[in-house]
């Protein structure tokens, strides 16, 4: 749990806002270097539902988030899968710091933590009110 309050000390550097299916899905990131954060940037593949509504809505000036279709992932009447993966990488050396990422979508997070230029992978369900597009 200590990641946790080093995460409330640096606080989150936001990634994009992607509007799935009428959700809300951000993606965050930061790291345990606070003394230089404009020297790290994060590449950031969101991944949904085959057929599933997805448009970028918001995202920074040093990172690249995309947005691509897996047909692994559900997508039922009662909502939809989701996935990110992340590489954060910096100017400087940067070895060994540590890198912390979040998904959240609708209330609900998930978290990871890991090294800086080692890609980290999360997915979390995500429930709607009404069948989503890509359900069959």
């Amino acid at each position: 749990m200590w990641w946790l309050l080093a995460i409330l000390a640096f606080g989150w550097f936001w990634n994009g806002q992607t509007n799935v299916e009428g959700v809300m899905v951000q993606t965050a990131w930061t790291v345990n270097e606070v003394n230089a954060p404009d020297s790290y940037s994060a590449k950031i593949d969101l991944y949904v539902p085959r057929g599933a509504n997805a448009v970028i809505e918001e995202q920074t000036g040093n990172e690249r988030l995309r947005i691509r279709e897996d047909n692994k992932l559900a997508c039922t009447s009662d909502g939809f899968e989701v996935a990110a993966r992340w590489r954060i990488d910096s100017e400087k050396s940067g070895e060994g710091d540590t890198v912390w990422v979040r998904l959240q979508a609708d209330g609900a997070e998930v978290l990871a933590e890991g090294k800086l230029r080692s890609p980290l992978e999360l997915r979390m369900f995500v429930p709607t009110n009404t069948p989503p597009s890509c359900a069959k």
